[in-house]
């Protein structure tokens, strides 16, 4: 075979192959439609659609009298599916009612349902408020997608901030009641099953399955909407005449331990908390340890009556306004004399308040005061409470329980000194603050 002949024989083999190549893509074609056809096409058709949230409505927030402290704003997005049945015959219906409510022309949604890039989804309006979208959803246009989205308003601003605290970006609780009850209030979202177009656009698909939210329990507060705008304005008038720089105010049920008003100053307006300081946002009545002070001297006159060390007819010499007691000279104002354990209370002596308290062992004044609330949580249902600071016996030394008897050397915050003070008014039992009376489903079913 010569040169010629031996490359016409390698040119009808090349011929030859290429012929034979597609009719290998062809059967390897119809060999993946045969075994694999049905899984190929449902991976296809999951590509092509998408599980879209809906979410679910946040709880509301009222007041002891049901006034909405806490309550949702709904915006709606409408697009419609000019491919469905019956939508033509309404389709100018529709538009006259966009005009209407928004304002642009009738022509403007007209032409961009005739000049839509997508078949099958074109959206018309962004941000409708809920009276829209009812006029809207009345209309019942075959086609027509109304979409909610939720956000979270305070309706009197500042009012009560520090008990309701506020949410983030994405809805969810971030302090007060919004982050202690975030698992009640924000409900389940459902979904909706949408069709994904060849851009990756999202597009609403009719009749493809859903699973409807489940929404959000309503909070019953016991606070009252008017104490505590009361509350708040005394305390910022209370701190103005006083010159400090902050302060704490709580109005308790002795019997019940119901909070009717919470107010800490400087505050802040949950509809903005990020315009305010971090310092402004904190609820000084569970958050701030201080040292009780002279409120302190009721504990020490409780503690000697519980232990019969002391009546309150008994008599303590406190001498001309200065005595040594528990190793450490103490004063008082002004010379007090001879005077009654109930005057002690009366007059706020410094010096009648540690002898009586030195005539208490120290473990049962440790007891007692313990007893009162004071060195632990109250368990209040607002979160980031502490539990202030109460040394046990074993850690006192000489001037402890003098200092103690006057309210130094121990810490609480101004929820546990109410509580204590409660629990003198009640006849003795501590009670448990709460903030929350009950929470409702979106029903109405108490939970």
């Amino acid at each position: 075979m010569d040169a010629r002949d031996e490359m016409t024989v390698r040119m009808y083999a090349v011929l030859a192959l290429l012929a034979a190549l597609p009719l290998a893509v062809g059967a390897r074609l119809a060999w993946i439609q045969s075994s694999q056809g049905t899984t190929l096409t449902a991976r296809a058709e999951e590509q092509r659609t998408a599980r879209q949230e809906v979410p679910a409505m946040r709880g509301r927030i009222l007041d002891r009298r049901g006034r909405a402290l806490a309550v949702n704003t709904a915006r709606y997005n409408l697009a419609v599916d000019p491919t469905v049945d019956g939508f033509s015959e309404k389709s100018e219906r529709l538009y006259a009612e966009l005009s209407k409510l928004t304002g642009r022309p009738a022509a403007h949604y007209r032409r961009a349902v005739a000049e839509r890039a997508s078949p099958e989804y074109v959206r018309l309006a962004r941000d409708l408020r809920p009276r829209q979208n009812e006029a809207l959803d009345t209309l019942g246009v075959p086609g027509a997608i109304l979409t909610p989205r939720f956000g979270r308003r305070y309706t009197y601003g500042r009012t009560a901030a520090h008990v309701l605290g506020y949410t983030g970006a994405g809805g969810q609780g971030l302090a007060g009641l919004e982050l202690r009850y975030e698992e009640h209030l924000r409900g389940e979202p459902g979904y909706r099953v949408a069709r994904r177009d060849r851009a990756g656009r999202i597009e609403a698909l009719l009749g493809a399955p859903r699973k409807k939210p489940r929404h959000g329990e309503n909070l019953h507060l016991t606070i009252d909407l008017v104490r505590q705008t009361i509350l708040e304005e005394e305390l910022a008038r209370g701190l103005e005449e006083s010159g400090s720089n902050w302060g704490a105010a709580v109005a308790l049920d002795p019997e019940t331990g119901a909070v009717r008003a919470m107010a800490s100053v400087p505050t802040y307006n949950p509809n903005r908390p990020n315009a305010s300081r971090q310092s402004a946002r904190r609820n000084r009545t569970i958050t701030d340890q201080i040292e009780p002070g002279s409120t302190f001297k009721l504990m020490t006159a409780i503690a000697a009556l519980e232990e019969n060390v002391a009546g309150l007819s008994d008599s303590i010499e406190t001498g001309d306004g200065a005595a040594r007691v528990g190793g450490r000279t103490l004063h008082d104002t002004h010379a007090n004399g001879t005077i009654s354990l109930a005057e002690m209370i009366v007059k706020s002596s410094n010096i009648g308040a540690a002898k009586t308290a030195m005539q208490v062992p120290e473990g049962a004044f440790y007891r007692r005061i313990r007893d009162l609330g004071f060195g632990e949580r109250t368990w209040i249902d607002l979160p980031g409470e502490v539990e202030g600071r109460l040394s046990p016996p074993a850690q006192w030394h000489r001037p402890t329980q003098s200092r103690l008897a006057i309210g130094y050397g121990v810490t609480a915050t101004p929820l546990q000194l109410a509580g204590a003070y409660a629990a003198l008014a009640n006849g003795g039992r501590v009670v448990q603050p709460h903030v929350v009376k009950r929470r409702l489903s979106w029903s109405g079913h108490t939970r």
